[in-house]
């Protein structure tokens, strides 16, 4: 390839870095700012809400419709339309981008360290909500259905929010490293090392995404490719020291963001009330969350793993319908702040979202595949045992402690003589 061509080429791949970041993270930073994310949720309900239908509808010519709602996947076919519009978007800036910017500063190093700072924030920025996610547990409640729940009747993803939930300092383990490695990115002498600590912490969650078939492999794929690019202009000096075993020049300094000195110091200062704002929120919210959580857990009237110890059939309200809980006798729940399982007598295990009316002391039970809702109604009887009633069934349930099952009990061992793999 001629030099010509080689420069074009190089603009063209700045020019869609460039706009591959922006778009992909957009639209930071205003999620990121006190008030913002309301806001942010406005414009990009504005843009992406209204483009990536079209495209799946007019370019795509996708059969389903393509809608912006919350479904807690980061793999929707929404998720995936906006990864096509984005690369595409991309690719037809870096084409204007090679044709009519000027070489000299089309790649500046002066544009190239914006780009790099927008990304290293970004990212930083989105690890801390992961990473305080887990620092407080909050990303992997446990539930406690799942000391009842058969293991084959777990999807993978639940089988691994299991693992994690159930380990509380594996979790704040786990957490820590992704806030650490976030908040070092927010300054450019630690942004290496950064960046070194979260390519392999993003790698070890890229490869649980893939294997578990958890939605967010879409996220972690780009996080962990932009923390490798994020060390991409130090790899010459890190094989250096790393493989060769050779000593390495100092690091080159960066070039200001601004040729004013003073609008540079300005960014400088900016950039540390950000990552302070970021990190104090972090801890606050988490803080807040986990306390909300308890509270719930400790506030329902119900809360708690049962064994059951009658199940009575009734005669049901004319035209009452027949529900899945139906089913048989129960023998196993498990109700939580907001969730409920049963295990019923053939092993078959229901799991639910719980919305719990105390006044009427009800129990609205709902699940995504489920049209319409359950409603059970609950007291207590003379004996002091819980009792749900539904139309067709009651059953009269006494408590369990969870500290009997062998996953809560067995504790941590320094010293074990033979294997405890049961």
């Amino acid at each position: 390839m001629s030099g010509p061509a080689l420069a074009v080429g190089r603009r063209g791949a700045f020019g869609f870095a460039l706009a591959y970041s922006a778009l992909y993270f957009f639209p930071f930073p205003l999620n990121a700012l006190p008030g913002g994310w309301g806001l942010a949720r406005a414009v990009s309900a504005g843009t992406w809400g209204h483009l990536v239908p079209w495209v799946a509808r007019a370019v795509l010519r996708l059969p389903q419709a393509v809608a912006q709602v919350p479904t807690n996947s980061g793999d929707s076919a929404f998720a995936w339309v906006q990864w096509a519009c984005t690369v595409g978007l991309a690719a037809l800036f870096a084409v204007a981008w090679a044709a009519f910017m000027r070489p000299e500063r089309a790649s500046s190093p002066q544009l190239r360290e914006w780009l790099r700072t927008y990304v290293r924030f970004a990212v930083g920025w989105t690890l801390l909500g992961y990473g305080f996610a887990k620092v407080f547990p909050m990303q992997f409640g446990w539930l406690p259905e799942r000391l009842i729940e058969p293991y084959g009747e777990s999807s993978p993803q639940a089988l691994l929010w299991t693992f994690m939930g159930f380990s509380r300092p594996y979790q704040v383990f786990t957490g820590l490293a992704e806030v650490l490695g976030g908040a070092l990115l927010f300054f450019r002498r630690t942004t290496t090392l950064g960046a070194l600590l979260l390519a392999g912490v993003l790698a070890n969650v890229a490869a649980l995404n893939y294997c578990y078939d958890v939605p967010v492999k879409l996220s972690s794929t780009h996080l962990l490719l932009f923390a490798v690019a994020l060390l991409a202009p130090e790899v010459r000096r890190l094989a250096s020291a790393v493989l060769l075993d050779r000593g390495v020049e100092p690091r080159a300094p960066a070039p200001p963001l601004f040729q004013r000195p003073r609008w540079t110091l300005a960014a400088r200062v900016t950039g540390v009330l950000f990552a302070a704002y970021q990190l104090f929120n972090g801890v606050t919210g988490g803080i807040s969350a986990a306390a909300s959580m308890a509270e719930a857990a400790r506030a329902s009237p119900i809360a708690g793993l049962y064994r059951v110890e009658r199940h009575q059939d009734q005669e049901a309200p004319p035209g009452a319908p027949v529900s899945e809980l139906d089913h048989g006798p129960w023998i196993r729940v498990a109700a939580g702040a907001s969730s409920f399982g049963v295990l019923f007598a053939d092993g078959t295990f229901r799991r639910y979202w719980a919305r719990l009316d105390a006044p009427a002391r009800a129990l609205v039970l709902s699940r995504k595949d489920l049209d319409g809702t359950i409603t059970l109604h609950w007291e207590r009887s003379d004996a002091g045992q819980l009792v749900l009633r539904g139309d067709r069934f009651a059953v009269h349930l006494a408590p369990m402690d969870p500290a009997d099952s062998m996953l809560l009990s067995r504790g941590f061992h320094w010293v074990s003589e033979y294997t405890f793999n049961r």
